[in-house]
């Protein structure tokens, strides 16, 4: 997806890092806080659609310049405000009742 977005290699194997990293201190964290079963946490792909829709979105379809710093920044926003709502869902008792 980082080359659909206008990255370079050098973008594909910082977003790779990066989600190893991340993937390792959640890792971590889970089996200290977590429910200490020894699991391994990785990547997820529900994120996938929404990320095609803002790649292929009007305002970046004519970018040139820093194409890849705007779509990622764009999709960073998405999920920082996803993941506040999931925890609003979870720490409100509101995903019992919905469930």
């Amino acid at each position: 997806m980082v080359p659909v977005m206008g990255g370079t290699d050098k973008d594909t194997a910082t977003v790779i890092s990066t989600m190893l990293f991340i993937s390792g201190i959640t890792t971590i964290l889970h089996s200290y806080f977590g429910t200490r079963l020894p699991l391994v946490q990785g990547s997820s792909f529900v994120y996938l659609a929404p990320a095609l829709v803002i790649i292929n979105a009007q305002d970046y379809r004519n970018l040139t310049e820093h194409k890849f710093r705007h779509i990622m920044r764009e999709l960073q926003g998405a999920i920082i405000v996803g993941s506040i709502f999931q925890c609003i869902l979870g720490f409100s008792g509101l995903m019992s009742i919905l469930l």
